[in-house]
């Protein structure tokens, strides 16, 4: 590296897991010590380069000096001490108390205000954001500081009208499956339904799969103002009783979503898949369709055990597709897909009116039924065709990657399953002298051969935290999870930038219109689009698990002493976390003393060895008391 090299400029970016710099389509992680306490979101820094990308980890800097201050806003908390008024910064990275000697009496103690900095340390009040008595306060909390675009500009929603009430297609150009009988599967209170499917048996006996997708790039011109403000949400959030969306509801839940009985513009996969469930050919299509009916996945999965009816045409079209769904699903297993258990929980409301819900009224377990399986299987099988399709026609392309576990995490993974069986010592131990890669074969299987829950419970709790983390990436990589050679997100463009992106480029090669040029741009932009995306996923998923976390304390906070059963779902040395039978997960202290975590095991012991707990271990316990601020249900042993 020359010397000119060593430095560089960017911009410093505040996520809840760590601090980074990017430079150009660059992310840097930050070195702590190196961050002044007075250093914010967004300022533009100077920072030398300690250590160069390794083909693993991030490339480290250490910052220098600031270059630009932030205009973000952040806020405070006004607290009042010794006759003083002092601005609290609130955040997780922060530890900084200004004292303020001009603030407003209005802002009592305990008010929660907007500041922006002008310098180092010093700051300005834009105004209050609410107080700590406010009902909503909380969820506004963690979508405002986890950096969450809750609201369209006026100029976004007005775009957004106009796009429905000019738009025009020509859908003489498009393959009608409107005489094919269509039909979607989602949950109830879906409003944003981006996918639907037909199926048929042809003559030669193979199966004629196509699987549908609101087609939301006829609609959204790229670097719109509507486009922009999609590419930076880059994805919907889901929170109990709410969506966030990544586009506007006149474009989510109406233009784009495909209501049955309304022709809607798709693109479309088309499969012809043989009886062992193997693809002999794909088109993908710009398509008009007409849903005939809206499957509720409750409804749809009654049908699979029910008498068919050969004169109804859902009855004839969910029997084809329960049919091909076991052939589809019989032959992953052969390929190894991995399938962790996992707990989702499913939050019910009095009302639904969302702007009122703040407790729920019942909290349950979501129960995963074959038409879940089923829609599932279908949209892995259209996005593993559609990233082959632009694989062979050599397309740029957003790839959906899922790599290796790290060397420590592939390391224990082998260690776990070379602990329990003796077939599993020769089988993995061959691969630790050989040095063959792990591969998803191994972690399938020997899940596949445990056949008590218990152990299945257990054994999911202690690999899946070891799994490395799905992302988005221009250059294509294997599925690790899926045991898939290409995969891409194509299915759902409502709620998922790199799935509008990807449309737009197939929508080009389909029209001819894929030029050098356009092919230039898109290998330039989707580096950066990927990037964004993977963080702004991140993002979501740490808001919808805050407030998850949230609504269960909410929810629990009235059952202070009541018991119940639970399993042991994880450990740390501070803390045994324990998953109760209504799904929701609830921390059980340890003594103040040093214990011992052993990731093979899933066990902790204290330093003379004494077991302490289990992963999978059953527990009775009582809801102790709801730590709000950590949104943390505590519970006591019984």
């Amino acid at each position: 590296m020359s010397r000119s090299h060593l430095f560089i400029s960017g911009t410093i970016n505040y996520s809840p897991r760590k601090i980074t710099l990017v430079s150009g389509d660059i992310s840097y992680f930050v070195k702590p010590y190196s961050v002044q306490k007075w250093y914010i979101h967004g300022d533009r820094v100077k920072a030398r380069i300690s250590k160069k990308w390794d083909g693993s980890r991030m490339a480290e800097v250490e910052i220098i000096h600031l270059i630009k201050r932030s205009e973000e806003v952040l806020l405070a908390k006004v607290v009042s001490r010794n006759n003083n008024k002092y601005i609290k910064i609130i955040g997780e990275q922060w530890n900084l108390e200004i004292l303020s000697l001009n603030i407003d009496n209005n802002y009592s103690d305990g008010s929660i205000v907007s500041v922006r900095f002008q310098t180092n340390d010093t700051i300005k009040i834009i105004g209050l954001f609410g107080n700590e008595e406010d009902i909503d306060l909380e969820e506004r909390l963690i979508l405002f500081l986890s950096g969450a675009r809750t609201e369209f500009k006026l100029e976004i929603l007005e775009e957004g009208n106009i796009i429905k009430k000019e738009h025009r297609t020509d859908i003489s150009k498009r393959t009608d499956f409107r005489n094919w009988f269509t039909f979607t599967i989602d949950g109830s209170d879906a409003k944003d339904l981006d996918d639907a499917i037909s199926i048929k048996k042809i003559d030669n006996g193979n199966y004629l799969l196509a699987v549908h997708i609101a087609d939301v790039s006829e609609y959204i011109r790229e670097w719109s103002p509507i486009d922009k403000e999609a590419l930076k949400r880059a994805t919907s959030i889901y929170t109990p009783g709410k969506v966030i969306p990544m586009l506007p509801e006149v474009l989510s839940n109406d233009l784009c979503s495909l209501h049955p009985g309304e022709p809607k513009l798709t693109l479309s996969c088309v499969m012809e898949i043989d009886h062992h469930g193997f693809v002999k050919h794909t088109d993908i299509v710009e398509s008009i369709i007409q849903s005939g009916h809206r499957g509720i996945y409750e409804e749809i999965a009654t049908h699979e055990n029910s008498i068919w009816k050969k004169d109804n045409e859902i009855d004839i079209s969910l029997e084809i597709a329960f049919s091909l769904y076991h052939i589809l699903e019989k032959r992953r297993r052969k390929e190894w897909k991995i399938t962790f258990e996992s707990t989702e929980v499913y939050f019910e409301f009095e009302t639904t009116d969302t702007s009122i819900q703040k407790t729920p009224k019942n909290i349950r377990r979501r129960e995963r039924n074959n038409a879940h399986k089923l829609i599932e299987e279908f949209m892995v099988l259209a996005n593993e065709e559609v990233a082959k399709w632009c694989d062979t026609h050599g397309l740029p392309f957003l790839s959906r990657v899922h790599g290796l576990p790290g060397n420590e995490q592939t390391e224990i993974i082998q260690w776990v399953l070379q602990s329990q069986k003796e077939e599993w010592k020769k089988i993995i131990f061959g691969k630790t002298k050989t040095t063959k890669a792990l591969e998803p074969t191994d972690i399938r299987e020997f899940l596949e051969s445990i056949s008590d829950p218990v152990e299945l419970y257990r054994y999911s709790r202690l690999l899946l935290p070891k799994m490395a983390k799905a992302t988005y990436s221009d250059t294509p990589f294997r599925h690790f999870g899926l045991a898939l050679e290409y995969y891409s997100h194509f299915t759902s463009p409502i709620r998922r930038y790199p799935d509008l992106q990807i449309h737009r480029i197939i929508k080009e090669k389909i029209q001819g219109k894929l030029s050098s040029e356009r092919i230039s741009h898109y290998k330039t932009i989707l580096k950066r689009i990927a990037r964004i995306c993977s963080e702004q996923e991140r993002s979501a998923e740490d808001i919808e698990r805050a407030m998850n976390s949230l609504y269960a304390c909410r929810y629990m906070s009235d059952k202070i002493g009541k018991k119940y059963s639970g399993q042991i779902s994880g450990l740390a040395e501070f803390a045994i976390f324990v998953e109760l039978e209504n799904g929701i997960e609830s921390t059980l202290y340890l003594p103040r003393a040093k214990y011992q975590i052993n990731s093979i095991e899933g066990t902790i012991h204290t330093l003379s060895g004494k077991k302490i707990a289990t992963i999978w271990e059953k527990l009775t316990v009582s809801i102790d008391s709801i730590n709000m601020s950590e949104r943390r249900v505590i519970i006591t042993k019984n």
